[in-house]
């Protein structure tokens, strides 16, 4: 089997083509939208679009779950609504599929047009404090 990232996506995708796939989710990079343990359900999907979470694999082969946060030159910018910082840019290849729910702790979620913009609002602000903390012990 090949371990390489886009290989990894490649399969991915076309299992989605039949139909959807529950993905377990584990570690805090999604801070209050996605906690673990929790599964999310991945869609096929074209590209993504601004605000909407997607699946993708990153240099090291492993399944990455993040929020889009724009496209430049066919690559595609994510960041963890938990993170300081967005992911490496990560080409279309690596692409798996749009997280359309998630269930954690028996509650089931949906992400759709409401996720997108206020999850994206909601971690801009935690981020800021965050920020402003990091600069001030920087300085100090």
């Amino acid at each position: 089997m090949n371990t390489e990232p886009a290989a990894i996506a490649g399969a991915l995708r076309k299992r989605l083509v039949r139909d959807a796939i529950w993905i377990p989710v584990d570690g805090s990079s999604m801070g209050h939208t996605i906690r673990p343990p929790a599964k999310v359900r991945v869609i096929a999907a074209d590209m993504p679009r601004w605000g909407e979470i997607w699946a993708f694999t990153n240099d090291e082969s492993t399944i990455v779950v993040h929020r889009c946060r724009g496209t430049v030159e066919g690559m595609h910018s994510f960041h963890g609504d938990g993170q300081l910082w967005r992911d490496r840019p990560v080409a279309s290849d690596r692409l798996i599929g749009r997280v359309v729910e998630d269930i954690q702790s028996g509650k089931q979620t949906k992400h759709g047009w409401r996720s997108r913009w206020l999850g994206t609002a909601s971690a801009r602000f935690r981020r800021v404090p965050r920020r402003v903390l990091g600069y001030l012990r920087k300085t100090s």
